[in-house]
């Protein structure tokens, strides 16, 4: 069991220094959306990135069901 709780605790490290990673790539990508002053450019912009369909897409990624658990 202590080997599994080790496994699990490094798997948890890497997994947040990806998804951390991930945050702060989507966040440097956005930062010029937000430093737009015309209202209909800046809607434009946000279409085009659409923000909704990336963050589903890195966000709500994970299923338990795939994960294989210790025998």
């Amino acid at each position: 069991m202590a080997r599994w709780n080790a496994e699990a605790a490094a798997t948890a490290q890497a997994e947040s220094v990806r998804w951390a990673g991930v945050i702060k790539r989507a966040g440097t990508e956005s930062r010029g959306l937000y430093r737009i002053e015309d209202e209909a450019e800046m809607r434009a912009a946000f279409l085009q990135k659409d923000l909704t369909k990336s963050r589903a897409g890195w966000l709500y990624s994970y299923d338990p069901l795939t994960v294989p658990l210790p025998a």
